[in-house]
């Protein structure tokens, strides 16, 4: 029995994702006024590729309703850039979609939102577009992250608007106010306060509560939070790129290293208790979802653990490429062991997307970080250190673990690793990327898609 799933051949990688086009037209036709689709990609030279989706509707159609109906089962990097809708699909002689007679899409249409109103507001919004590579200035209440912002990027923001500024906002100041317009009151204050302390409280570099140990990177929504631990460096601002891709009204909060200001935690049993009562601060009452990356991973398995043994709920356990230790097996799986703090830094500013030769990476950091940049490798090699130690306790339960493929060894046990400490199912998903690339945006959306049908959404 052979099964026709499709065509390969026209796909297309756009910043960083590699797309199917015809998973696209599919959901498009689905819609009740769309007769026929293709997408393809559009490429002017100046604002790099994007995706076009030319469409032969049946009848009146409302693009944006169309974008909105897509966007119910399509992640946010699939969905087209424009839409152009046609009387028929030009056909070559042999009865395929003639791409090359295509007409260009018309990406010049105004937003849609509310435009800029002040001068702060104009410069935020073309820095916005500047950062996220968009045609042109976003409304003001476009989020930064909804737009596809991650950290990354959040860090070239942060540097555009110290550069045009001299204002150093610091990351939690762009968590708590994504859109263009919440930053820019946030920008005001700081600006009006210009010679004391910063309006949100950070001190010097914005760096102080952006180094909280429970960090929102979006505090409000009704549902139960998801609680993401951080890797062995400590900073949770890489899980930023799960905010596109997860519903709304779900919180999202880091849990940071205590190491970060000079803490010197004993186990991660420590660690573990310590984060829990953290959240509980937040969530009083399971259930709980829990996740965490590399070292993260042990520690959420660690807090499951814990929670349980206070009589809550685990509903979600999500392991990220991290095991728990092993003496026949070298544990670089929450990173690369190294005896050279430069080389500890260097495998942080490549999980954010940097070249590690690149100074603009350690020079971002530094800016936002102030003197804590200095501890990051402190902060890892303790990390690394405990996790070696750890004897996990069983957790009764199910786990979701993904396990990055490109720099594993034919024998390494992924999932596997964990069904000594997991009474449940250990629901296993490969991830074609690099450990370190495991939050970058590609991976990230790949992992959200499974945790968002695991959390309901």
């Amino acid at each position: 029995r052979l099964e026709y799933l499709g065509r390969t051949d026209h796909q297309v990688k756009i910043r960083g994702f590699r797309i199917e086009p015809g998973e696209i037209e599919h959901v498009l036709t689905r819609h009740p006024r769309v007769l026929a689709a293709t997408v393809t990609v559009h490429d002017d030279g100046t604002t790099g590729p994007r995706l076009v989706a030319h469409v032969v509707p049946d009848g009146p159609l409302d693009q944006a309703e169309l974008r909105a109906f897509a966007a119910e089962s399509l992640p946010a990097h699939m969905l087209p850039a424009a839409v152009v809708p046609l009387d028929a699909l030009p056909l070559t002689p042999s009865g395929k979609v003639d791409r090359r007679a295509l007409p260009a899409p018309d990406f010049t249409a105004p937003p849609t939102g509310r435009a800029p109103r002040t001068p702060q507001e104009e410069l935020l919004s073309g820095l916005f577009a500047e950062v996220l590579g968009l045609p042109g200035p976003v409304c003001v209440d476009d989020g930064f992250f909804d737009l596809g912002g991650h950290s990354l990027l959040a860090m070239k923001l942060l540097g555009r608007i110290r550069t045009a500024l001299g204002a150093d906002l610091g990351m939690r100041t762009l968590f708590e106010a994504p859109t263009v317009a919440a930053l820019g009151r946030r920008l005001a204050r700081h600006l009006d306060r210009a010679g004391t302390a910063p309006a949100d409280g950070t001190g010097a570099h914005g760096s102080h509560s952006a180094l909280d140990v429970l960090l929102p990177l979006r505090a409000g929504g009704t549902r139960a939070p998801l609680f993401c631990v951080h890797p062995a460096a400590g900073i949770s601002w890489v899980y930023s790129g799960l905010l596109r891709h997860l519903d709304p009204d779900r919180p999202v909060h880091g849990l940071q290293a205590r190491g970060l200001r000079g803490g010197s935690p004993s186990s991660v049993t420590e660690i573990a208790e310590d984060y829990v009562r953290q959240i509980r601060a937040v969530q009083p009452e399971g259930p709980y979802h829990l996740l965490g990356w590399s070292f993260g991973a042990v520690v959420a398995q660690a807090m499951a653990v814990g929670l349980q043994a206070a009589g809550e709920q685990v509903a979600l356990l999500a392991l990220l490429d991290g095991l728990p230790a092993d003496p026949a097996r070298n544990t670089a799986d929450t990173a690369p062991a190294c005896d050279d703090p430069v080389d500890t830094l260097a495998a942080l500013l490549a999980s954010l997307g940097y070249d590690p030769a690149d100074g603009r990476g350690r020079a971002d950091l530094t800016a936002l970080l102030g003197d804590a940049a200095a501890v990051l490798p402190d902060v890892f090699e303790q990390n690394a250190k405990l996790m070696a130690e750890h004897v996990p306790d069983r957790y009764r339960g199910d786990a979701v673990f993904f396990g990055a493929t490109l720099d594993k060894p034919a024998d390494w046990p992924y999932g596997e690793a964990w069904r000594p400490y997991v009474d449940g199912r250990v629901e296993q998903h490969r991830i074609t990327c690099t450990h370190g690339a495991m939050t970058q945006p590609e991976p990230v959306a790949r992992i959200a898609a499974v945790l968002a049908d695991k959390l309901g959404e």
